[in-house]
């Protein structure tokens, strides 16, 4: 009889399963990422009003945040026997390790030339140059309908960022090539160059591994080496002296938490987001491979924007039910967790064809399955992915 063997059938149907809880906590995980993001560097400090700027010293944080945590796991499951470095060889997790800071780095620092919804629009491509990455480093064969997907979801971000109303209530305005525009562009090309070889040779390093040794790599490796070595680099930068002869950018933040402790509950919420986020990302990475890994994040910071652009008071401007929590009671416990008060966002306005680009963002993937069925890019193969 055709079909898949009945002793097959447990381990896809467990296979799925795992994959899609390893997505829906990394997009839960990301999206709270994204809200204490946010408001930690909107948030106005002190009575002077200061805003948290120091983006490198972010990247210092959330990577001593990942690392702490994957080496602890490593150390609860190999004890005495965990080898941090997964016997990859140092050269190997530097190299991946640079891509990662400069995918982070140079992205950051195009915002200095260009507005925020232009950066990242552009750098919601990035599915792009990670999936021609999986073919370059990696050798992997994307289907036709995994290709199609891309870049209908890659599409629909692009329609929702191009359209996004601006302060004066203008949407899809007219880009105007200048100078400062050219350079904060090509940051951002670097920044997707540097996407496109980080998640990719990931797995390259995962199949060495496992060729060599002949059992799969951790995640929390993964997780460890590229935090560990991304944050040396990134300490660095910000312990370095400015060429100014003024203050290095750690000495401004120690100067910021002094003046503003009640900064310090919102770094840790950020650094514990982050951490929670990557024990699922580096799973999911590890098991399906960047391409996954790179569209879920994609449709996570889509989640982020439309977070983002709820209202500040909450839910209840919509549907005032309820404020309090479902029984009433906001002193029972739960109740404030689960009121319509407390899913809340910041206000930003949202134009009705930036719709259009939610439709294709969460129909993608039954999108490609039409388009591939209609043009006859589906037709079987000897060895499909």
């Amino acid at each position: 009889m055709g079909g898949v063997p009945s002793d097959k059938q447990p381990e896809k149907s467990v296979a799925t399963l795992r994959g899609s809880v390893l997505v829906v906590g990394t997009l839960a995980s990301f999206v709270l990422f994204g809200v204490a993001q946010e408001a930690l560097t909107k948030t106005k400090y002190g009575k002077d009003e200061e805003k948290f700027g120091f983006t490198t010293f972010l990247v210092v944080l959330q990577s001593a945040g990942n690392a702490l945590v994957a080496g602890m796991l490593l150390l609860v499951s190999y004890g005495s026997k965990a080898e941090l470095t997964g016997g990859v060889p140092l050269k190997e997790w530097i190299i991946v390790a640079l891509a990662y800071l400069g995918a982070h780095k140079f992205g950051l620092w195009s915002l200095l030339y260009i507005p925020f919804p232009l950066q990242v629009m552009t750098k919601s491509c990035k599915t792009v140059p990670v999936m021609l990455g999986e073919i370059i480093l990696a050798g992997a064969k994307p289907g036709a309908q995994k290709i199609v997907s891309v870049l209908v979801m890659t599409a629909g971000i692009g329609i929702f960022l191009v359209y996004k109303p601006s302060k004066k209530g203008v949407s899809g305005a007219g880009l105007e090539m200048t100078a400062d525009t050219a350079l904060g562009l090509g940051l951002v090309l670097a920044a997707l160059v540097c996407d496109g070889v980080y998640g990719p040779y990931q797995n390259r390093i995962c199949k060495e591994a496992k060729a060599k040794s002949g059992e799969d790599l951790s995640p929390y490796h993964l997780m460890f080496n590229m935090n560990f070595y991304q944050g040396v680099f990134a300490l660095v930068m910000v312990g370095g002296k400015v060429a100014t002869g003024g203050k290095n950018e750690l000495s401004q933040v120690q100067d910021f938490v002094t003046r503003n402790p009640d900064v310090m509950p919102m770094l840790i919420q950020f650094s514990f987001a982050m951490a929670l986020g990557n024990i699922f990302i580096y799973q999911l990475q590890r098991d399906f491979g960047a391409l996954v890994v790179t569209t879920t994040t994609t449709f996570r910071k889509f989640l982020s924007v439309l977070a983002s652009s709820l209202p500040t008071e909450g839910l209840c401007k919509w549907v005032p039910l309820l404020p309090h929590g479902v029984c009433d009671i906001s002193s029972f416990p739960g109740c404030a967790l689960i009121s319509c008060a407390t899913i809340s966002g910041f206000g930003n306005a949202i134009a009705p064809i930036q719709w259009v680009g939610v439709a294709l963002v969460i129909c993608a993937k039954p999108t490609a399955t039409t388009i591939c069925a209609v043009t006859g890019l589906d037709a079987p193969k000897s060895k499909v992915e």
